[in-house]
């Protein structure tokens, strides 16, 4: 009896591990999303909303802040305005010029390249840069964010996926500096699950970054990894804080969270806390939200600001928020996807 029980024994703990591992497998990656407030999660900062003036407090559902390894989390990340071209209109303009010849001679990598150059010069005439923004934007949907890639890119490669690897540990092991996610929608992969071993998929080498400039209500998306030059990503439209409250300067993106309840400020409105699906739930569609911690200039030492969806896409391309950065669902989705904590930085300028 006591070798037939043994045997039992050994049996249903084999069972156990074998359902353990299954389990482990197929349980999808975190798809964590920010959240759409205007205060950092589970801090104490954001609790007390004693920081900015939204100072709002949000946790998601699930008490899930989707973070990342990205490194030694001990070192800012490098700020990315201090490696913009410095140019005068007339190198603008003769940059931008040459991305055009480059496209027409169906160079894609070189004219992304210059035409990224103008655009972060600021120098050109609004006309040319309108023009400059949609084609690099139409480029880097081609190169960096399709399924496409091009032998001269030093910003994407092909990788063949190794057996028991996931999307998450791909990007940390390749030290990417991107969210999962933005491997997944580079992919066009509806569910990280469907990844197999000796699949060829893409990889984007990040980090990306992102500048608002208020005068514009306006948020452009770049690609920028050590020595090499920055690409335009996106130009999206915006909403700040009303008055000026949304400062300016350096920021680092310090959460995500998807789907938050939402704790309003004591200037706000509303009463809290509302969750997803409540009425009067600010942040919306899917509540997501990017917390962002003031790191340069007049954002040092501030928290509780973030970039987020909104129930209010009236607002955007106005000063309306109580300081958080407002985006259509589209665009903010997008941004979640491609900015990493702790690595990429948000510029806002005046």
């Amino acid at each position: 009896m006591n070798r037939y029980h043994g045997r039992t024994a050994v049996i249903v703990i084999v069972l156990i591990a074998l359902a353990a591992l299954a389990v482990w497998w197929f349980w999808p990656e975190s798809e964590s999303a920010p959240t759409d407030n205007g205060g950092t999660a589970d801090t104490d900062a954001a609790r007390a909303g004693t920081n900015g003036l939204e100072g709002e407090r949000t946790e998601s559902e699930n008490g899930d802040t989707a973070s990342q390894d990205s490194g030694d989390d001990s070192e800012q990340p490098q700020p990315f305005h201090s490696r913009l071209d410095h140019m005068s209109e007339t190198e603008a303009r003769r940059a931008y010029r040459r991305g055009l010849e480059l496209l027409a001679e169906d160079d894609p990598i070189a004219a992304r390249r210059e035409l990224s150059r103008a655009i972060l010069s600021g120098e050109l005439p609004q006309n040319e840069e309108a023009d400059a923004v949609e084609k690099a934007a139409e480029l880097a949907e081609r190169t960096i964010l399709s399924r496409e890639v091009f032998p001269d890119d030093p910003y994407a490669e092909v990788y063949t996926v190794q057996s028991g690897e996931r999307l998450a540990v791909i990007a940390n092991n390749l030290d990417l500096r991107v969210p999962w996610e933005a491997i997944l929608r580079v992919n066009n992969m509806s569910d990280a699950r469907s990844l197999r071993a000796g699949q060829d998929i893409k990889v984007v080498k990040g980090p990306f970054h992102a500048i608002v400039t208020q005068r514009t209500f306006t948020c452009d998306v770049y690609l920028q990894r050590g020595d090499h030059e920055p690409v335009f990503v996106k130009r999206m439209p915006v909403g700040l804080g009303e008055g000026g409250a949304t400062p300016n300067g350096l920021w680092k993106v310090s959460s995500k969270l998807p789907f938050a309840t939402w704790y309003p400020p004591p200037n706000a409105p509303q009463s809290g806390p509302i969750r997803p699906g409540e009425p009067e739930y600010p942040l919306g569609e899917k509540g997501l939200w990017i917390g962002i911690e003031g790191i340069e200039g007049d954002a040092v030492g501030r928290y509780g600001y973030g970039i987020h969806g909104t129930d209010e896409p009236e607002s955007i391309g106005q000063a309306e928020s109580l300081g958080c950065i407002r985006l259509g669902d589209d665009d903010i989705e997008l941004l979640f996807e491609l900015l990493r904590e702790d690595v990429s930085t948000v510029e806002i300028r005046p």
